[in-house]
Parts: structure tokens; C-alpha cells; sequence
């Protein structure tokens, strides 16, 4: 018998992709039972933080990883613009 693959995982390419309505979230994985653990711990994440409060646990570099991201994303958007 095959082994059934898990619902939200789409490959695209040599990427997995996770769709998943909980929240969407971008991931690239060639191996299939890394997209599945990596998948099956955002869902536990995401129930944590809305069943009971849990809060991720978040350093100073994540917070400015992303905001070097969202504000070159911003630069990219205004220069195409003009």
C-alpha cells in the first residue's frame, strides 16, 4: 500500500508548499517527512497560541531579520512605482 500524503502539503517542483487554512505558510522542503514535522509543529504553534495563550518564543535577531525584510520589500515596491 502507499503511504497517504498529509492534507496542505503540495509539491511544486522539488519544493513542498504548505496550504494549509489554519494560516499560510511558505515552505520549501525536498523531503516529504521534513514538510510533514515541519508542518505538524506550526499546527501545534498555532493551537498553543489560540487555545492557550502560549506566546513563540522570540529573539532580537528573528524581530530584525524581519524588519530588514518587510522594509527592503517597501524599498523594492516604491522604486518600481516611480
Amino acid at each position: 500500500m502507499g503511504r497517504k500524503k498529509t492534507p496542505g502539503l503540495v509539491k511544486r517542483g522539488d519544493c513542498w508548499h504548505i496550504d494549509k487554512k489554519v494560516r499560510v505558510l511558505g515552505l520549501c522542503e525536498s523531503d516529504l517527512g521534513k514538510a510533514e514535522e515541519y508542518l505538524a509543529r506550526k499546527i501545534e504553534e498555532i493551537r498553543q497560541a489560540s487555545v492557550y495563550g502560549v506566546r513563540p518564543v522570540r529573539t532580537f535577531r528573528m524581530a530584525a531579520t524581519k524588519f530588514l525584510k518587510e522594509i527592503s520589500g517597501i524599498k523594492k515596491a516604491v522604486t518600481n512605482y516611480c
